[in-house]
């Protein structure tokens, strides 16, 4: 095969792959984030995403009341950058943030301190691989 069919093939590979939507605009909760290879799921209570780069945030509410537990499961795995995963209080004021560099998987549980609506955010920044996170509050 010649370099011009090489190249001309690879163009066309391309723009199949652009076209499949391999780069994604995602709109998550009034974060828009870009990402590379992103596969993703949420539905209430949960989130999970798969990529090759995420930069940007996916967040939810968790409505609960004060003295109430909220209970984050998160499996991560960190290839590459940085991952945050944060529940912040109605106040704006971080509960608990866990700033990851590498794979992690823990269950935590964090006392609510006020009435209202709790959020919880994951963040990448320049990063590869994936998580899920499960959340509740009993």
């Amino acid at each position: 095969m010649s370099k011009r069919k090489l190249y001309l093939c690879s163009l066309a590979g391309l723009a199949v792959l652009l076209a499949m939507g391999v780069w994604m605009f995602v709109r998550s909760s009034n974060t828009v984030q870009w990402s590379l290879g992103l596969i993703s799921s949420q539905s209430e209570g949960a989130m999970a995403f798969s990529y090759t780069l995420f930069n940007g945030a996916a967040d939810d509410r968790i409505q609960t009341r004060a003295g109430s537990t909220i209970v984050v499961d998160f499996d991560t795995v960190v290839r590459l950058g940085k991952l945050t995963i944060s529940v912040v209080g109605p106040d704006g004021a971080p509960l608990q943030e866990f700033h990851l560099t590498r794979s992690r998987k823990q269950r935590v549980s964090l006392k609510a301190p006020q009435d209202g609506n709790y959020t919880l955010s994951v963040k990448g920044e320049k990063t590869s691989g994936k998580f899920a996170v499960a959340w509740f509050a009993e």
